[in-house]
């Protein structure tokens, strides 16, 4: 719903702000254009600068399909960083765990690298 995803764009910071959603199975074929060609189209109505849809081959049960969508498009540097790049920066932003166990299991700065590009 395009209110909906205005309302999530008007709530974001305008010089850092990124939507993240996971839009379910990675569709096959045409499907797979319609369903991302859709989707963004409301992204970029409702004033995302730049948009990213991919799959994630690596989940466990079946392919899973995220977008990542960024208010100013400048705030995109962040997604093509290097993978030391980001491991710095998880390394800032996230905190240690009660349990000592990583706090992200399954990302790291080559992981995030491997989305870059589709």
């Amino acid at each position: 719903d395009a209110e909906f995803i205005r309302d999530i764009h008007d709530s974001l910071d305008e010089d850092g702000g990124i939507l993240v959603a996971h839009v379910g199975r990675a569709p096959t074929g045409r499907e797979l254009v319609d369903h991302a060609a859709h989707f963004k189209e409301i992204l970029e109505e409702t004033g995302f600068e730049s948009i990213h849809v991919f799959d994630d081959e690596k989940s466990i049960f079946s392919p899973l399909s995220y977008v990542v969508a960024f208010v100013d498009y400048d705030a995109r540097t962040y997604w093509y960083q290097s993978a030391a790049e980001i491991e710095l920066r998880l390394h800032q932003l996230t905190h240690e765990m009660r349990s000592n166990k990583p706090a992200l299991l399954y990302f790291d700065g080559p992981t995030m690298v491997s989305y870059q590009t589709p």
